[in-house]
């Protein structure tokens, strides 16, 4: 809220009226508002002040329905040690399959990246078309003999935390997921030998 916006509303009342102009600075987040003058109207229908609850006994056992303050605080320091574990871990994988991707490169055939991306999308597609039920209508697989491997590429990308900061697999995206894949899927001989 805008310093002029709030400085009009002080004292005000339920009840109350208040006619009044706003200048937006020229640092304001709306480009088309920045440096102009708006003129507000104001009806007052009603005022509340927010209040923190203190911290206590009763607080742990309300909120949390724990015993007692103590125990509230031992368990969000447990889940807290928890987290950072898990993420502490998570960093050393990513950190460790960063290393090996780069001492071991890994040429990818056409067919698998391919196969990845047409899986992928039709993923993405089918996530857009499905709404907040999250039920698709067709399977949406994939045929070939990479299936299984784009079937868990797309699986792998669509759950990955990178998925967040960019749609689009990249190179070591896709040699990631195929160092995982190779690390998870024991060595199987060919029939006949």
């Amino acid at each position: 809220m805008l310093p002029e916006f709030r400085t009009n509303l002080l004292e005000t009342k339920a009840g109350d009226h208040r006619n009044f102009q706003v200048t937006y600075p020229d640092t304001f987040g709306n480009e088309e508002l920045r440096g102009h003058t708006a003129a507000f109207s104001v009806d007052v229908q009603g005022v509340r002040e927010r209040r923190i609850r203190p911290l206590d006994d009763d607080f742990a056992k309300d909120i949390a329905g724990m015993r007692d303050l103590a125990e509230l605080r031992a368990r969000v320091r447990l889940n807290m040690e928890g987290e950072a574990r898990v993420k502490a871990q998570r960093e050393q994988e990513e950190a460790l399959m960063d290393q090996i991707i780069a001492r071991n490169p890994l040429d990818l055939p056409e067919s698998m990246v391919g196969e990845y991306l047409e899986e992928l999308v039709q993923r993405l597609r089918g996530k857009a078309r499905s709404g907040p039920t999250g039920k698709r209508s067709g399977s949406g697989r994939s045929t070939g003999p990479w299936r299984s491997a784009a079937s868990s590429a797309t699986s792998f990308w669509t759950r990955s935390p990178a998925r967040s900061r960019s749609p689009c697999p990249t190179k070591t995206s896709i040699r990631r997921f195929a160092a995982r894949r190779r690390a998870r899927t024991p060595h199987r001989r060919p029939s006949g030998f």
